[in-house]
């Protein structure tokens, strides 16, 4: 791992704390440890640096829930971190990452989720291919041990309040081919 990383990632999760569903502030320890625990130390999850051609890091994107056996994973921790980077870059590296996914990995199925209210972010997916599926609501919870306010999916039959929901997408191969993408690797 890259030494400054678990400090830039934390920079950029503070500055951008919808992100994912906990609130709270990040620090490089917590950041090293999201990394090691919940990135490196599974099999089901890859994350990738975007950078420029000198290697400066602009953001981050991956996969994560691979499922082996039914080819398919979700987009996941889409972040432009440096919010002067090139203009277009996370199109193309979202571009890259279902190109690589299908092409190397033969994904058969690519998912995501969004907050359903974050209407840029499901603006940017329909552009890549993506369709509504469904939503799912969620309920707002507080660890008080980590010192954090997260949302988690509701479970069946939950009736308590639903301040957010998720709304599920995934990359429609006709409209993929109707909006006539091109990926490069």
């Amino acid at each position: 791992m890259m030494p400054y990383l678990g400090e830039l990632l934390s920079v950029w999760r503070n500055e951008n704390p919808t992100i994912s569903t906990g609130t709270f502030v990040a620090s490089k320890e917590r950041t090293e440890k999201w990394l090691d625990e919940l990135v490196i130390d599974r099999d089901d999850r890859l994350l990738f640096m975007v950078t420029s051609l000198e290697s400066e890091p602009y953001g981050h994107i991956g996969f994560s829930n691979f499922d082996y056996s039914e080819l398919s994973g979700e987009i996941d921790s889409v972040l432009k971190g440096v919010k002067d980077a090139p203009k277009g870059i996370m199109n193309f590296a979202s571009q890259t990452l279902i190109a690589w996914g299908q092409e190397v990995v033969r994904m058969k199925e690519i998912t995501l989720s969004v907050y359903s209210d974050n209407e840029s972010a499901i603006k940017f997916y329909e552009k890549l291919g993506f369709i509504k599926t469904h939503e799912v609501p969620l309920m707002k919870i507080f660890i008080e041990e980590k010192n954090e306010e997260k949302y988690e999916v509701a479970p069946e039959g939950y009736d308590g309040p639903v301040e957010k929901k998720y709304l599920y997408m995934k990359l429609d191969k006709e409209k993929e081919k109707k909006n006539e993408l091109s990926y490069t690797l």
